[in-house]
């Protein structure tokens, strides 16, 4: 094809890395497709036979949500008996069969039910997270002939459903405004995300689509929230985040008693299959790549949350015609990719970038302090962190710089970190330079401080006790609001540099430190 290339360069003993490029014109016309459920396969009832309880629960919602009934089994000892003792009324129309099981596995007993005269004409979907061809291979050899594998997509799971059953897919075309328009109006969502940048894009996205949003900023948090089975339809979930990760606050908030049905969507920047398969493990429903996209994030909220198609219209997405002659031209930020693809408006993308420099900033110490302690686990989640932020606001090559230094963290590769941190450097100083250089009005920042008479150094005193208690009690939330708050004041002269890092350390959770700052500055002022 004219105008592509490809690339490969090989160390011995290292490996060998393959690049290409490849122009592709873009479609005059985003759409994407729904699949419809014919009616006829509407009332099907379904046999779930699924050891996990995570996957199980999930065929279970994905199924109901097709309009069809399920019943389920953890075995294929249970599976045959509730096979054979099921009325003519309630027959079971249809097998989601898993193909390892404890005891009797999935292919012995669909022989046993092939075999059966009563039972050989349902259908058998069989369901795996092995390789492809083995379980193809001895599947055909008792006659199977519809397969489903691991980790199960709504779609792929109703193709497997309309393949067994002699159904057609009906693809309906839908425009991209359209989805937007749907209307969660009134649904509550809990959003779990340590980086500001992406919780404002998120809030953004799904304010727009008429959800009520609630949000923390660690796992621990979001177990902590869920003191109400009734309070959250679903739970956005970030995979990394400090104090407790994703998967471990999903994996508390699954042993909770009446939270084992909430859909939980896990928000990754990793998009190798094996991460997929931890956040599924773990017991999360679905997920969602990072950076965000609008139309990504809307379409799976779609599958979990029941949509209100008499509320409001949505916002729609600004096109690139729309905002080519309102945004300005910053080198290393994709601004109008950026705002096109998560379907921000001008204000609330420069917000974003107006809180860039100050909001990263912190991160950027935190890993180079990382990488000169060689310190690979802290550096992988700095790096890890700095590539969310990036690719919210579209800065490509921060985002590449920053996702070469966490994969070199992850594998160890401790001689190649030190340049890689250099390359980060140079592409933060870029993005911060661009961003400095926009229009004094679109420049300002988010917050400014108060006109108002400094406080007493009695009064800074009275705060930094009360903000030790909350530090004494490890509470992150209350401790990060008061030192915002002092932050936030006129302060006595001589005291905003120990502010800061006050309040660094508390946003970095180093709570131990906190209070040895917090008392110096008592110390020094009484």
């Amino acid at each position: 094809m004219g105008g592509s290339s490809i690339k490969i360069e090989s160390m011995p003993g290292q490996g060998s890395e393959f690049s290409f490029t490849l122009p592709l014109s873009r479609t005059q016309q985003d759409t994407s497709s729904a699949l419809v459920v014919p009616e006829s396969l509407q009332s099907l009832n379904v046999l779930i036979v699924e050891d996990n309880q995570s996957s199980r629960m999930m065929m279970e919602r994905m199924v109901e949500n097709f309009g069809m009934k399920s019943v389920s089994t953890d075995t294929a000892e249970d599976a045959l008996k509730h096979l054979r003792n099921r009325g003519s009324d309630d027959r079971i129309s249809l097998i989601l069969m898993d193909w390892r099981l404890p005891e009797m596995d999935g292919l012995e007993a669909s022989k046993i039910i092939l075999n059966d005269p009563d039972l050989s004409s349902i259908p058998i979907v069989m369901v795996s997270a092995y390789g492809r061809d083995v379980v193809i291979d001895e599947a055909e050899q008792i006659g199977i002939k519809s397969y489903l594998f691991k980790p199960i997509k709504q779609s792929a799971l109703l193709d497997a459903i309309m393949e067994a059953m002699g159904a057609a897919a009906q693809a309906v075309p839908v425009r991209k405004d359209e989805v937007l328009s749907q209307s969660f109006t009134g649904a509550r969502i809990l959003l779990a995300e340590d980086n500001s940048a992406n919780r404002l894009v998120a809030q953004e996205i799904l304010g727009q689509s008429g959800l009520v949003v609630e949000t923390v900023e660690n796992g621990k948090e979001a177990v902590e929230a869920m003191n109400d089975e009734t309070a959250y339809d679903l739970i956005l979930m970030d995979v990394q985040m400090p104090v407790m990760d994703g998967l471990e606050a999903t994996r508390q908030i699954r042993s909770l008693s009446g939270f084992q049905q909430i859909p939980i969507i896990a928000m990754t920047a990793n998009a190798m299959d094996g991460d997929r398969e931890q956040c599924l493990a773990a017991g999360m429903d679905d997920y969602i790549s990072k950076p965000i996209d609008r139309l990504q994030l809307i379409s799976t909220l779609e599958k979990w949350i029941r949509t209100n198609s008499n509320g409001p219209d949505r916002v729609g997405i600004p096109s690139g015609e729309t905002i080519e002659d309102i945004t300005p031209a910053l080198p290393g930020i994709a601004v109008k990719e950026s705002m096109v693809r998560q379907g921000l408006s001008w204000s609330v993308f420069k917000k974003m970038l107006s809180q860039f420099p100050s909001g990263q900033k912190d991160t950027l110490l935190n890993l180079e302090a990382a990488v000169l302690a060689s310190d690979l686990e802290a550096t992988r989640l700095h790096a890890h962190s700095l590539v969310g932020a990036a690719g919210t606001i579209g800065a490509g090559e921060l985002l590449s710089a920053a996702k070469e230094l966490e994969i070199a963290a992850r594998e160890e590769r401790t001689e190649d970190i030190p340049a890689l941190f250099n390359v980060v450097d140079q592409a933060f100083n870029q993005i911060c330079t661009s961003i400095s250089a926009l229009p004094p009005e679109d420049n300002k920042p988010a917050e400014t401080e108060s006109t108002e008479s400094a406080l007493s150094d009695t009064e800074v005193v009275q705060a930094l006790e009360a903000l030790k208690k909350h530090l004494a009690a490890f509470d992150p939330v209350a401790s990060a609001a008061a030192v915002d708050e002092l932050v936030s004041r006129k302060l006595p002269s001589g005291i905003r540099p120990d502010m800061a890092t006050l309040q660094r350390l508390i946003h970095d959770f180093d709570f131990d430190q906190a209070m040895n700052r917090a008392q110096q500055v008592i110390d020094r002022l009484t």
